[in-house]
């Protein structure tokens, strides 16, 4: 097979948000008791939950990348530039240190190991508060051992726990099916969690038909994904549910976290509540801003947002009935059933239906105050004593 030339990304040219980052007060700690709470009810009901129930910090460091693949939904290329300030992530990694509701961070974008000098020195402060993360990559750098050990063992040394290997057809396109498993081999050796993603433009295709090798190794996570509707590179080809007959598009249609959170940070501070691909396109996802708030209040919107909670828990199906018992006009503007390929892909749709996301943010701004007075109440009721100091508070953050 004929390979395409890697590109070699200009480092020199990055640019970053251009903003200065205020020096906010120290935090509070925040709990995760709410959603240790919530998870051990889903399991307990027998709910198909997240496995892996913790909140992750992910940095979408940048938008440069080696390769172009034809479906990447955010159009990164080695001609993009975007990235995100060192300082400015170091300031998120503390925060997030602080704010002691993460288990672990992760990095993404583009390929974020075009800068792999900052990779280090964020992972180093990981290191020294004990914080494990994880990194995905295409592993174009993987052209031989001396390389691939000069990427890998900084990451593994500085506490790496699960490395993700991006290969398909698309990526092949630029990086051979070698360098993948030079770089997995590697991970293996190591003692590292392996996960090997990709995907299709059908729904026949199995990651293990690409890499026999690996297909029984029970260390490995083969995740083998469709491409969806994305307003990225894949836009044009018009990719709608038939294109993939055999996929499982049944059940709540919610979140793919349904408890905890993938709190993403992109290299302009712009936060949303997941690692969805259409996270950047879906008006209304983004809970807030790194450069304008501190991490706690962005935590604490996204833990209070009744609709957050409502898609995540109970999904889209659940929402579209609270809605109409709010509303019944708003049934006219729901997406077809059989429009989206699954919750992110409906998601999408939904929210970029002005009518239905400015009436959504309203019902749930509606839920919010009532639930606000609920927990008044019973406070007037059991702990009437405190209820100055709640004023207090309250006039405190007009």
């Amino acid at each position: 097979m004929r390979y395409a030339q890697i590109p070699v990304v200009d480092i020199t040219r990055r640019t970053g948000a251009d903003r200065q980052m205020p020096g906010w007060p120290q935090q509070e700690r925040r709990t995760t008791g709410r959603q240790q709470r919530a998870f051990d009810a889903g399991i307990h009901k027998g709910l198909d939950l997240e496995a892996d129930p913790f909140n992750i910090c992910i940095l979408n460091y940048t938008m440069s990348c080696p390769l172009a693949c034809d479906y990447c939904c955010y159009t990164c290329g080695p001609k993009r530039t975007e990235t995100m300030d060192l300082d400015f992530a170091l300031r998120v990694v503390d925060q997030a240190i602080e704010l002691g509701v993460f288990s672990e961070f992760g990095f993404t974008g583009g390929e974020p190991l075009v800068y792999l000098e900052d990779i280090k020195i964020l992972t180093g402060r990981m290191r020294e508060a004990n914080m494990p993360f994880s990194m995905i990559s295409c592993c174009n750098w993987a052209s031989d051992d001396a390389t691939t050990a000069a990427y890998l063992q900084p990451l593994l040394d500085n506490g790496m726990s699960v490395f993700t290997l991006s290969h398909d057809p698309s990526h092949e396109r630029w990086v051979p099916r070698e360098y993948a498993v030079r770089a997995a081999r590697y991970i293996l050796d190591a003692g590292c969690r392996l996960v090997i993603c990709g995907s299709f433009y059908d729904d026949q295709h199995d990651l293990r038909q690409i890499f026999p090798e690996f297909a029984d190794n029970p260390e490995i996570s083969f995740v083998t994904r469709v491409v969806l509707p994305t307003p990225g590179r894949a836009a044009h080809r018009n990719i709608v549910p038939s294109f993939y007959p055999g996929a499982d598009l049944s059940g709540p249609c919610t979140c793919y976290k349904r408890v905890y959170h993938d709190f993403t940070v992109f290299w302009d501070g712009e936060v949303y509540p997941c690692c969805s691909v259409y996270n950047r396109e879906t008006p209304g996802l983004s809970v807030g801003n790194l450069y304008e708030q501190p991490m706690s209040e962005i935590w604490d919107a996204l833990e209070a947002s009744h609709f957050l909670r409502r898609i995540k828990w109970a999904g889209f199906n659940q929402l579209e009935q609270d809605l109409v018992a709010w509303r019944p006009e708003l049934a006219k503007e729901f997406p077809a059933l059989d429009a989206s390929i699954g919750p992110c892909d409906r998601c999408h749709l939904f929210l970029n239906n002005p009518v239905l996301r400015e009436a959504t943010m309203q019902w749930s701004t509606e839920q919010e105050i009532e639930q606000a007075r609920r927990i008044l109440r019973r406070v007037a009721e059991s702990q009437p004593e405190q209820l100055p100091r709640l004023a207090a508070a309250l006039n405190a953050s007009r």
